[in-house]
């Protein structure tokens, strides 16, 4: 199932003082944008169609203020990586309560295994570089 990513940043429901002033935003790439980004459900891919960019939820970075996102590749210092508490701030607001819980624990796995990943490929990169030394 794919969704068109609009919520509100997880920033401003931290301020929110009345629940009845919430607005959600349609989240784009880029500043400078209008296209929409959206989440496929099954694979955890954000995508953007106008600008032919497409990556796991985990690759990409945001601008809670601009209401935008952007692909670690194309970063800059406004822009922040996607965590878990913004990724479940975000999917809260996009499914229902019924499927809130299975989407979560898939959620939390997704993150999991970008971890691992990381850390894999992090010390793959240090063994590299220490037997070369």
């Amino acid at each position: 199932m794919e969704l068109v990513l609009n919520f509100s940043a997880p920033q401003e429901l931290n301020n929110l003082k009345e629940a009845g002033s919430l607005e959600k935003y349609t989240w784009i790439y880029g500043v400078n944008s209008s296209d929409e980004l959206k989440l496929d459900l099954d694979t955890w891919i954000i995508s953007s169609k106008e600008q032919e960019k497409s990556a796991h939820i985990t690759q990409w970075k945001v601008n809670q203020q601009e209401h935008s996102m952007i692909l670690e590749e194309d970063s800059n210092e406004s822009y922040q990586e996607i965590d878990l508490s913004f990724a479940v701030a975000m999917l809260g607001q996009l499914v229902s309560r019924e499927d809130l819980i299975r989407y979560l624990k898939q959620l939390k796995k997704e993150f999991a295994k970008s971890k691992e990943d990381f850390e894999k490929e992090e010390n793959g990169e240090k063994k590299e570089t220490e037997v070369n030394s």
